[in-house]
């Protein structure tokens, strides 16, 4: 049996341009709590509707759709059931994606990224472009849209903290300060897999008042402390480790070489700098980093880079990069120590 002839371009790029469709589809079903409700067991869409008050119709053309994708199995007269894929869009997963999904349906996410032509023609953010200010600046004035962003951050950290823990070694640490570091999902897990270790959780006041009410650092109060402030101005001093997770491809180099600076000039002498984020890969290569690259050029303003970029950023904070080391998730830690 011969093998099937390779699609011609006509058909491969006709595909890639509408895969913004399963997108929104996957993103709506999260928003909607429709996997929480298959939790029990297999359900028609009959049955889902009802419970959510969804059209049954249009619920299950969005179904029947995704199933083809691995998200819900499609079985007889209109029936789905869960799959490895739908369960992680329930809210309880571990690790989970509902949140993260259906912030592909909040405003700012698309209306962003629809000014790509104007981004291209000014240099200006899609925020900017389309809301006259920057994405940070935009979610301190919309706290609904805040509190979503938040949680879909959470939601890409209850993914990646594990793939970090699993990567590097923080049980020589006496003092590691979180960046920016949210909710503070991934400080839980490095104080978890590092017992005598003391942790400090930074970020904007709004956000650590958040942090501060969530049920995530309890279990380590004896252990870990609040601080809320700004980054481009200070960060708390003292320690021996800083880490920053997806918080450097915000920025641009300008702004990004102030946050590094503002480590080097308070960690104690031989300190480390882990920098968790995507290393993007050599030309001509499908790299999905550089899709993301494209998403911070468009809200936040900054950029994913190379190892080359990162050297030259660290160098100009005062750092030298000792290594990049692969995680299993889709990220690097670029660990450096000051000269």
């Amino acid at each position: 049996m011969q093998p099937s002839p390779a699609p011609p371009p006509y058909v491969v790029l006709l595909e890639k341009l509408f895969t913004a469709w399963e997108s929104m589809s996957i993103a709506a079903v999260a928003k909607l709590g429709v996997a929480d409700c298959l939790q029990s067991g297999p359900k028609t869409t009959a049955q889902i509707a009802a419970a959510l008050n969804l059209d049954e119709d249009s619920l299950y053309r969005v179904m029947r759709a995704i199933a083809g994708s691995g998200i819900f199995h499609e079985g007889d007269d209109r029936t789905f059931s869960q799959t490895p894929m739908s369960a992680l869009l329930t809210s309880d997963a571990n690790p989970s994606l509902r949140y993260c999904s259906s912030m592909v349906l909040d405003d700012w996410y698309h209306k962003g990224f629809q000014a790509i032509c104007k981004t291209m023609e000014n240099g200006r953010t899609g925020m900017e472009n389309v809301f006259g200010m920057p994405l940070f600046e935009f979610l301190q004035k919309n706290p609904g849209e805040a509190e979503n962003f938040n949680k879909g951050m959470t939601d890409l950290s209850s993914g990646e903290a594990p793939a970090v823990i699993a990567s590097y070694d923080f049980s020589g640490f006496e003092h590691i300060v979180d960046i920016a570091g949210g909710m503070g999902l991934l400080l839980a897990a490095i104080l978890d897999s590092a017992p005598k270790l003391r942790g400090t959780l930074f970020d904007m006041p709004y956000v650590i008042e958040q942090a501060r009410t969530a049920p995530i650092l309890a279990p380590y109060a004896d252990r870990c402390a609040f601080a809320g402030g700004d980054f481009l101005q200070e960060v708390p001093a003292g320690a021996d480790a800083y880490i920053m997770k997806h918080i450097i491809h915000d920025w641009d180099a300008e702004r990004s070489t102030r946050i590094l600076s503002n480590c080097r000039r308070v960690m104690k002498p031989g300190g480390k700098l882990l920098v968790v984020d995507r290393v993007i890969g050599p030309p001509n290569q499908h790299d999905d980093k550089k899709f993301f690259d494209i998403a911070m050029m468009m809200w936040p303003g900054g950029r994913e880079r190379s190892e080359a970029e990162f050297r030259t950023l660290f160098q100009s904070a005062g750092f030298r990069v000792d290594r990049i080391i692969s995680t299993p998730g889709p990220h690097s830690i670029v660990e450096g120590t000051p000269f």
